[in-house]
């Protein structure tokens, strides 16, 4: 699939941050394009990965990071939050972005991982998918999504365009255990600010269609 090229158009260097980087970010993997001119940032709720900013995605944002990158990625994270605090980490996402930033948010597929249950395939890989690698507490997934989910989450914030939203095969590892999977990847760009007065406030999706 093809990708915009993400680049500034004056001097100042393009700003990225890494939520939920683990030990390392793959930027440009993520995005598909050459990272070397931009400012990336990685933060993550685990001290022993040494993020450059410490931050739990459902809490309030540090004040200076409001509105202050070009491009947030949140790779493989969001899963790791429980479902009622989805919206609250979505709209904090959203906040690090400034107005016509890009948000891009990539999860485990839930419609990969229902395929193969239904297929009567519930080894590891599908158990991976779904529950994480449960290593230590930060290694659990409490939450799943579908792309239409995904969809109705963030149109719900009244904040963004969905850009593109896509499920795409991916190569799972655990440790020396690899296997072909799929997650699903969302795309928009911020467009007014978030607004906790009307929107975001609690949601449900039971009626959306």
């Amino acid at each position: 699939m093809a990708r915009k090229r993400y680049t500034k158009q004056d001097n100042n260097k393009f700003k990225v941050i890494d939520v939920g980087s683990g030990n390392g970010s793959d930027i440009e993997a993520i995005t598909g394009v050459s990272s070397n001119d931009w400012e990336v940032y990685r933060a993550d709720i685990d001290k022993s990965k040494n993020p450059d900013i410490l931050w739990d995605m459902t809490q309030p944002l540090p004040n200076q990071y409001i509105g202050y990158f070009d491009m947030v990625i949140a790779n493989h994270s969001l899963e790791h939050v429980e479902h009622q605090l989805s919206i609250a980490a979505i709209k904090n996402l959203i906040r690090l972005a400034k107005i016509g930033g890009v948000i891009f948010v990539i999860v485990p597929s839930l419609e990969w991982a229902t395929m193969e249950v239904m297929r009567g395939r519930t080894d590891s890989r599908v158990m991976l998918v779904l529950f994480g690698n449960q290593i230590n507490k930060n290694e659990y997934h409490k939450s799943a999504y579908t792309i239409k989910q995904l969809r109705d989450l963030f149109e719900l914030t009244g904040c963004v365009i969905v850009r593109q939203a896509f499920r795409q095969n991916n190569t799972t590892r655990h440790g020396k255990f690899e296997f072909e999977s799929q997650q699903n990847v969302i795309i928009v760009e911020k467009v007014k600010e978030v607004d906790d007065g009307t929107h975001c406030i609690g949601y449900s999706l039971s009626n959306r269609r």
